[in-house]
């Protein structure tokens, strides 16, 4: 069973690896093509042995696992690459093209909505300069 979770993972990566890209989505169709050839080894295997090795079950497991398999697929290849350069801090809703330099966000309504700078160092560094500006 772990076979099947290593390869939703493997199929899951490169979903992600190429999100909004053909490359993508094609990940999600290899993902259902290994699938649906395990499912037509299942009916051989059936044939071959005359009906002494017959799967139903796994077979009914099979087919919510590729539906799974699937869906996931797509909505991962689907998710936006990266965060846009200018979002909102509270919803990162996309900010760029917006006419002003600190805008409210036409999404939440959040004012000055851009990201703050982050201090290079870390808090108190930033306290210790604080200090240092203000005496």
């Amino acid at each position: 069973m772990l076979l099947f979770v290593l390869y939703a993972v493997m199929i899951w990566y490169g979903c992600a690896r190429w999100r909004r890209r053909w490359l993508g989505f094609v990940s999600a169709l290899v993902g259902l093509g290994g699938v649906v050839a395990v499912a037509i080894f299942h009916i051989h295997l059936n044939r071959w042995t005359g009906g002494r090795l017959y799967l139903p079950v796994l077979q009914s497991l099979l087919y919510p696992y590729g539906v799974l398999l699937v869906v996931m697929g797509v909505y991962i290849a689907c998710l936006p690459r990266a965060m846009p350069a200018l979002h909102c801090r509270k919803c990162q809703y996309d900010l760029a093209g917006l006419e002003e330099e600190d805008p409210r966000c036409p999404e939440c309504g959040l004012a000055a909505a851009a990201p703050r700078k982050r201090h290079p160092r870390g808090k108190r560094a930033r306290r210790e300069a604080a200090t240092l500006h203000h005496t």
